[in-house]
C-alpha cells in the first residue's frame, strides 16, 4: 500500500527535488596535495577516493584521497540510512491469486516500482492509463498477450509497454519473479549514444515487437479489462476476448522488448566508468541501467564501483544474477537503496577481493540499477522485507 508519507511531505519533497541548483566551477579544476592525477587510476598508496560530483555523475566533479574509508562509521544517527529488501519473501496477491495484482514497493511523483510473482495465466487483461511500464523478467518465461499480438518472454527480457495498450502475462511456470517500473511522467527512451553510434549497447535490430495470431484465445467468452487511471481500477467487460481481436495495425506505439543478456557494456582498460554509461532506458526524473558481465581494469586503475554520495540522486540496484562485486551478503532477488548525500561504496572485503587480486579479471554479476531525481518513498509492504542492519554491512568491528 502506498501509505509511507504524508501527501504533505510528499508534496513538500517532490518540489523541493525538483529544483536543481546550477553550481558553475572554477574555469579551470584545482590541485592540492597527493593526488593520482587522472580519476580512478594510480591513487596515492594507503589512500580511499570519494567522488564528489553533481548531476549524478555528469557534472561537475572533484576527487578527494583519504586515509580511512568513509563508511567505517561506528553509528549513524538521522533519517539518512542506508536499506536492503529481500523481495524473495515478499508474497503480492498475484503468487497464490490468479486474480491478484502487483504489490508497490518504492515511489514517488514519477516513477513505481513494483513487484510480481504470478504464478498462473492471468484471467483479465491490464490496461495502465497512469504510466508507461517496464517489465524486467527476473524470473521465468511465458507469453506476452497485448492489442498488439503476442511475443514470448523468458527470464532476462526487458518488455517495455506504452501506456494504454491492453496486455496481459500467461507465464508456462510457476515460479515467476517479475520487476515492474512505471514511468509516471514520460515514456520510456533509449538514451542518445552520441560518438559510440546507434548500435553501441545493444543493436536496435535485435528489437522484437509482437506478432498477431490467427488463433484468438476463447474468443466467445466474457473477458474483463482492468484500467489503472488515477490510481483506480476500473473494469470493463466484454462478450468476446477485445484484445485479440486486432486484424492489423501500423504506428509507433507499441510494445517491444530486449534482454538485458543482449546488452553490449562500454569499457575501458584505463578508466573506471560511472554506472551511468550503462544507462538502457531513460525516463523524466530517472534513469534504467543494465550491469553485465565485463573485463575488469588493469592493475592500476580503481577496478571497484568508487565511494560517492549520489548528491542529487536516489540509487536503487536490483540484484538479477551472478556474483555481485561490491557487496557481500546480497542475493539475487535483493534490492538495495542509497539515499543521496550520505557515502557509500564496496565493503572492504569485496574492495579486496576485487583490487589487490590479479587474478579477478572479470565481473560476473548481472542487475538492474534506478537512479532517481526525486525522493522515494517505502511501503509498508517493503519494509516487512527490509535488513533493518544492512547499514551496519559497512560498520567497524
Amino acid at each position: 500500500m502506498v501509505n509511507d508519507s504524508s501527501e504533505l511531505d510528499y508534496l513538500f519533497l517532490s518540489l523541493l527535488s525538483a529544483n536543481v541548483v546550477s553550481y558553475k566551477p572554477p574555469l579551470f579544476p584545482k590541485k592540492e596535495g597527493k593526488t593520482g592525477g587522472h580519476a580512478h587510476r594510480n591513487l596515492p598508496e594507503g589512500s580511499v577516493e570519494i567522488e564528489h560530483g553533481r548531476k549524478g555523475f555528469f557534472g561537475p566533479v572533484s576527487h578527494l584521497y583519504k586515509t580511512n574509508h568513509p563508511t567505517d562509521w561506528t553509528r549513524i544517527e538521522g533519517p539518512l540510512r542506508h536499506h536492503s529488501f529481500d523481495f524473495n519473501k515478499l508474497k503480492p496477491t498475484d503468487q497464490d491469486d490468479p486474480d491478484g495484482m502487483p504489490t508497490t514497493v518504492l515511489y514517488n511523483h514519477q516513477i513505481k516500482i513494483s513487484i510480481s510473482r504470478r504464478s498462473e495465466e492471468c484471467p483479465y487483461y491490464f490496461r495502465n492509463g497512469d504510466g508507461d511500464e517496464v517489465i524486467f523478467v527476473h524470473r521465468g518465461s511465458g507469453r506476452f498477450e497485448s492489442d498488439y499480438g503476442d511475443m514470448e518472454f523468458t527470464t532476462g527480457d526487458y518488455i517495455v509497454i506504452p501506456r494504454g495498450t491492453s496486455y496481459r502475462l500467461v507465464p508456462s511456470t510457476n515460479d515467476n519473479f517479475f520487476l515492474i517500473i512505471e514511468a509516471t511522467d514520460s515514456s520510456f527512451e533509449i538514451p542518445d549514444r552520441g560518438l559510440l553510434g546507434p548500435t553501441a549497447q545493444f543493436d536496435t535490430a535485435m528489437v522484437e515487437t509482437p506478432k498477431l495470431t490467427d488463433n484468438p484465445i476463447r474468443p466467445n467468452e466474457e473477458w474483463e479489462i482492468r484500467v489503472k487511471k488515477y490510481e483506480k481500477i476500473t473494469k470493463v467487460f466484454y462478450p468476446f476476448n477485445p484484445v485479440q481481436d486486432t486484424i492489423g495495425w501500423h504506428g509507433t506505439v507499441t510494445p517491444w522488448k530486449i534482454s538485458i543478456n543482449d546488452f553490449q557494456p562500454i569499457v575501458s582498460p584505463s578508466y573506471h566508468l560511472p554506472p551511468s554509461v550503462h544507462t538502457t532506458f531513460v525516463a523524466n526524473g530517472f534513469v534504467i541501467c543494465s550491469f553485465v558481465p565485463r573485463p575488469l581494469e588493469s592493475p592500476d586503475v580503481l577496478r571497484i564501483p568508487f565511494f560517492h554520495s549520489n548528491i542529487e540522486y536516489e540509487e536503487v540496484l536490483f540484484y538479477h544474477d551472478g556474483d555481485f562485486i561490491s557487496r557481500d551478503g546480497i542475493d539475487v532477488g535483493n534490492v538495495t537503496y542509497h539515499p543521496p548525500g550520505i557515502v557509500h561504496g564496496p565493503q572492504k572485503a569485496a574492495f579486496e577481493n576485487v583490487q589487490n587480486n590479479p587474478e579477478k579479471t572479470h565481473t560476473e554479476e548481472k542487475a538492474v540499477m534506478i537512479d532517481t531525481r526525486a525522493p522515494l518513498f517505502i511501503t509498508d509492504e517493503a519494509k516487512a522485507c527490509e535488513n533493518p542492519d544492512y547499514w551496519r554491512s559497512w560498520q567497524v568491528d
